[in-house]
Order: C-alpha cells, then structure tokens, then sequence
C-alpha cells in the first residue's frame, strides 16, 4: 500500500509507529476492494500464486492475511 506523495519520509515512518500489523492489512484489503471491486478476490488469489511460486513466503502470509479480511468484508451483512 502506498502513503500518500504529501507526506515525507519521516511523516511516513512517524505515522506507521502507530499503526498495528492487523490495521495495515485492514486498510490494504479496504484498497484492493476499492481498486478491484468484484475481481478484488481474484486479485488477491493470483498475487498469493505470485509469491508462492517467487517462493516468497513473507508475501503469501501478507496477502494470505489481506484474503481474509477480503473474506470479512465481501461477506453478505457485514457492515462496510
């Protein structure tokens, strides 16, 4: 996920002191679904065959992590 072009380098690192793991893959899901819309799984699938084939596990856990948080907000009645 990127940071905003306004912030500097050191608003960027003071800003994410405070922010937990669990909250950057919130908002990365909220992104993606936002950027993909009805593909957004898909999106999220295909990156996680990405890295697994690249064998980078680091980026399956994250997208793994970001997949079902997708899962939560794309489930019918959940609140979005």
């Amino acid at each position: 996920m990127s940071t905003p072009a306004l912030l500097s380098e050191d608003a960027c690192s003071a800003y994410q002191e405070g922010v937990t793991q669990d909250q950057k893959r919130w908002a990365e899901a909220v992104a993606i679904r936002r950027m993909h819309g009805d593909g957004a799984a898909v999106w999220v699938a295909e990156r996680i065959g990405v890295f697994a084939l690249a064998c980078d596990w680091q980026g399956v856990t994250r997208f793994t992590a970001i997949a079902s948080r997708l899962d939560h907000l794309l489930r019918p009645g959940s609140v979005h």
